[in-house]
């Protein structure tokens, strides 16, 4: 949660100043109903996520990025979800070839050239 000036709540400080994603006030206490729109909206009740392979380890899309891409909370960055599913895919299989072939060089040489592209 993020504060403004004024005392305003925001779920995140990206949407600080967004007034439709103000949650009260800390003088006046939180407006539940509104709360409630971030809390029960978890990976599977987005439609978008709920049948993906990777909910659980992307965990979905922040809900700031999801507003400024389609302009709904729910709704991932489809392009969001298509690098995620790739960077998850690399991960899963660098994980499998350390553990099955306990190649720890493999981890070495990405690491070193992960640093080459490093800015």
């Amino acid at each position: 949660m993020s504060f403004d000036a004024k005392g305003n709540i925001y779920p995140c400080d990206s949407f600080v100043g967004m007034e439709d994603f103000c949650l009260g006030n800390i003088y006046d206490g939180i407006l539940k109903d509104k709360q409630e729109k971030f809390l029960i909206n978890k990976v599977d009740d987005r439609p978008k996520c709920n049948k993906c392979w990777a909910k659980y380890i992307c965990g979905g899309d922040c809900f700031h990025n999801s507003f400024l891409s389609t302009k709904n909370i729910l709704n991932p960055d489809p392009i969001f979800c298509i690098i995620n599913k790739k960077l998850i895919e690399c991960a899963l299989g660098l994980y499998f070839c350390i553990g099955k072939n306990h190649d720890t060089e493999k981890l070495q040489r990405y690491i070193k050239a992960k640093k080459r592209f490093s800015f």
